[in-house]
């Protein structure tokens, strides 16, 4: 299980908590936090059902986990404290700047979340790749990659009926 950076557990006081409602939202509260997020980093952001920040975790970079903290340890975080909602912000691994296309596992691990979300009942408001000069949203951007991923996940891996049962 990954542990999220001891260094941020819980965000300092804001001047007053403003609602997120699109991504350069997300961009004024990493700077209202003062975060330093470095390449590979994942920083979950939870949400009242209203969509006012009530804590982040910050998930550092591991060679051990190079797609970044699992379903577990992020819906383990968000359950702990309460939040509704939640947003998931990935700095690009390799691209530090210019534009980029997120790659097929982002997509794949995006849709996963999303997946997961819906059956606990904790929507996944966004997920969000960025690099120090662009930001791009999976869930608005990527929709369509993400809906084939989520639906190849659920027929063939989700499915405890994927083998043949009867080979006659």
């Amino acid at each position: 299980m990954i542990q999220p950076s001891p260094s941020f557990p819980e965000p300092p006081t804001l001047k007053q908590p403003s609602r997120i409602s699109s991504p350069i939202d997300v961009l004024r509260y990493l700077k209202q936090t003062q975060l330093r997020l470095q390449p590979g980093d994942t920083l979950a952001l939870l949400l009242t059902l209203t969509h006012v920040p009530i804590g982040h975790f910050q998930y550092p970079a591991s060679p051990l986990h190079p797609q970044g903290p699992g379903l577990q340890d992020i819906f383990h975080s968000a359950f702990t404290h309460h939040a509704a909602r939640l947003l998931l912000l990935t700095v690009h691994p390799t691209c530090r700047n210019g534009p980029f296309m997120p790659s097929d596992q982002m997509c794949q691990l995006a849709a996963r979340f999303s997946l997961a979300g819906q059956l606990l009942d904790l929507r996944l408001i966004d997920y969000l790749i960025c690099n120090d000069t662009n930001l791009q949203s999976l869930i608005l951007n990527f929709r369509d990659e993400l809906y084939r991923y989520a639906l190849f996940y659920s027929q063939q891996q989700a499915n405890p009926l994927s083998h043949v049962i009867c080979q006659n």
